[in-house]
């Protein structure tokens, strides 16, 4: 697999710094010295002790300040003790950037994963030649496809977010009845479908056949395709609920087309560890699966399905295959990259599913460094932004 330097710039200045997973949108030194409250007041912050804490105070008159809010050359910032001790001041990104930034990181990583599809990782180009138009040469997967062009993974994402804004819930029959649209219609694709997984063909074909679309999906383990993870990340971003109903509205709009366990726990698990992004807190993933263990309680099915299969606690080999817990896992690996760019890069150098591992990835870098940390070169040439702007203006009127 090709490596490449990972770089990081200061979200402020822009000087280029050492990239930080823990903390990806940390400010430099010379940044942090700038900081002020809302009141334009210069701030110093402060261990509390050896064994860490976190204090702000007002150089001027040494009175504690207390919030951890601060601001920088009008970039509002959070400051707080680092893991180890010290100080640490991230750039705060706001509710509506980074939904925007799930939404279009999805489809960007789709749309920029197109090309590569079908080829093993040994035969992928290097990280700075992996772009929408591939390197000279190199042989395109779906070449007829304009490049810039989702494929199933963010047609079927949209009709989703379509269907929960119009129905204010998860409406299992018009989810349904938009995958059929999608498939017979050419619904929410950008020109025509191109691309379709074969467990959620054979689902729409039960649901045209009448099958109850809860009961659509097929049920046996070697069906866990990563169909139904691919396009869930809408409902985490609509959705209020507790959860427990986010739990099970993930259960149900995979249950459509991949009905067995394992593919419906892997959609709930991504929803919670979108969720904990959104929260903007730390150990997102842990704490995902963390609430996962406390819906399901020990022996049952659902919690030795995640103990024994998807063990999410380990650190499993990636690869870029089909398979979902493949794909999920992939993602959480090329989601510990510093910026969007290299995570969905990430992604796509795995090989093979390269289109569906970088939406997913594509997803939660969106969630996790906001909309503009993707490259405006591939924000611009994005095509089928007359079908995305009035859905997330819609999704956006809810926050």
């Amino acid at each position: 697999m090709e490596t490449k330097i990972e770089k990081y710039s200061c979200p402020i200045c822009h000087a280029e710094l050492s990239p930080n997973p823990r903390y990806p949108n940390y400010v430099c030194r010379d940044c942090a010295g700038k900081a002020v409250s809302a009141d334009g007041r210069r701030l110093e912050f402060y261990n509390v002790s050896l064994s860490g804490g976190f204090q702000a105070v007002y150089s001027d008159t040494k009175e504690v300040h207390n919030s951890h809010e601060c601001f920088i050359e009008g970039v509002k910032c959070r400051a707080d003790e680092a893991r180890f001790g010290g100080i640490v001041i991230e750039r705060c990104i706001a509710l509506e950037e980074r939904i925007r930034g799930g939404i279009i990181g999805l489809l960007v990583g789709d749309a920029l994963g197109v090309p590569y599809e079908f080829h093993p990782k040994e035969s992928i180009p290097p990280f700075d030649e992996i772009e929408f138009e591939p390197p000279a040469g190199f042989r395109r997967a779906h070449a007829g496809v304009p490049i810039g062009t989702w494929s199933d993974d963010g047609a079927q994402a949209l009709c989703l977010l379509a269907s929960l804004l119009e129905h204010g819930k998860f409406d299992a029959a018009d989810f349904a009845a938009k995958l059929v649209a999608w498939f017979r219609e050419d619904y929410m694709a950008v020109d025509k479908v191109f691309d379709v997984g074969i467990q959620t063909q054979r689902a729409i074909l039960n649901l045209r056949k009448g099958m109850p679309p809860l009961e659509a999906g097929l049920k046996e383990e070697k069906n866990n395709g990563n169909g139904s993870l691919m396009r869930v990340l809408p409902l985490a971003l609509w959705h209020q609920g507790t959860n427990e109903e986010l739990v099970q509205d993930a259960f149900d709009q995979s249950a459509v087309t991949h009905g067995h366990l394992r593919s419906k726990l892997c959609c709930a698990l991504y929803c919670l560890w979108a969720r904990e992004i959104l929260r903007e807190g730390e150990n997102a993933w842990e704490k995902a699966a963390s609430t996962l263990r406390q819906i399901f309680p020990e022996n049952s099915i659902e919690r030795i399905e995640l103990e024994q299969h998807i063990k999410p606690d380990d650190l499993s080999e990636v690869q870029g295959s089909g398979y979902v817990l493949d794909s999920l896992f992939s993602a959480k690996w090329a989601c510990g990259r510093p910026n969007f760019e290299e995570s969905v890069k990430a992604a796509i150098s795995l090989g093979n599913d390269t289109d569906t591992t970088a939406c997913i990835a594509g997803g939660i870098a969106g969630l996790k460094f906001g909309v503009e940390a993707i490259p405006k070169r591939w924000v611009d040439n994005l095509r089928g932004k007359e079908i995305i702007t009035p859905l997330l203006d819609k999704l956006l009127e809810r926050i």
